[in-house]
């Protein structure tokens, strides 16, 4: 994308409400890897690289490298949550989530989804999966981080970020409760 291609994405944004602002921040950072204020962690947001509406403009070397990301994040989740498998269609939850799949049905459509990751060196230690209703609601599915960083702070330096960055001040995260040891 070309600087006044992006700012005229950006007063488009302004000028159609928060939603799109969100997106707009969520491209920004995109596939990008960023410090955190901790030494050697840095975090990134990743997404599916399948067709959505939006033109991004990836390479096949950009594609592998984002599915590679997301099959480590969905390792991550699966060393936390184990396999989670639909009743109906006997497909793994994790995937679907991790790799945004469609589906006409919508209690099985993951499209939208994000992966948050926050990596040390090149090693994920804390993912989580996000996707935005409106302006002010964020549902967060999956958190999980690996037993070796658990009890560290992890997940909340993840969390953290995440709101940080988006840059929307009423923002609310809503997760769902798990019961079991995760």
């Amino acid at each position: 994308m070309c600087a006044a291609h992006v700012k005229d994405f950006e007063q488009r944004a302004r000028l159609m409400g928060g939603l799109y602002l969100i997106f707009f921040h969520l491209q920004k950072f995109l596939g990008k890897s960023n410090p955190t204020d901790i030494g050697d962690l840095s975090w990134t947001i990743l997404r599916s690289n399948e067709k959505d509406g939006h033109d991004l403009h990836t390479s096949s070397y950009i594609e592998a490298m984002t599915n590679r990301k997301l099959e480590n994040a969905r390792a991550v989740l699966r060393d936390c949550y184990g396999r989670i498998v639909q009743p109906v269609t006997k497909t793994n939850l994790i995937k679907d989530i991790v790799f945004s799949k469609e589906s006409k049905l919508p209690y099985q459509n993951y499209r939208g989804f994000y992966t948050m990751i926050l990596d040390r060196g090149k090693r994920p230690i804390s993912v989580a999966t996000f996707r935005v209703h409106g302006d002010k609601v964020a549902e967060v599915p999956l958190l999980g981080t690996r037993v070796t960083s658990r009890q560290r702070g992890m997940a909340r330096l993840l969390m953290n970020n995440l709101q940080k960055r988006i840059q929307y001040p009423s923002w609310f995260l809503q997760m769902p409760a798990h019961v079991g040891n995760v």
